[in-house]
């Protein structure tokens, strides 16, 4: 995801309230790109929550990168 630098610490806030583990950030000028991993269900309606965070300026893509049990189940 690429955000602004006025809004990364926002948004990693949240994203770590999601169970989201972030692999790579970097720099490119005024904005951070963010490379997370974080469960497909806390992903729900994640596009109006950065909106709001952000006034519309962050982007976000989502891919599977594979599936993990979930804690708790057998």
């Amino acid at each position: 995801m690429t955000v602004p630098d006025h809004a990364v610490g926002r948004v990693v806030g949240d994203l770590a309230r999601r169970r989201t583990r972030i692999r790579r950030t970097e720099s490119r000028g005024p904005v951070q790109e963010l490379v997370a991993d974080a469960p497909l269900a806390e992903m729900i309606g994640y596009a109006t929550a950065l909106r709001n965070m952000t006034a519309g300026r962050a982007v976000f893509t989502v891919e599977p990168t594979g599936y993990r049990p979930v804690a708790g189940r057998a």
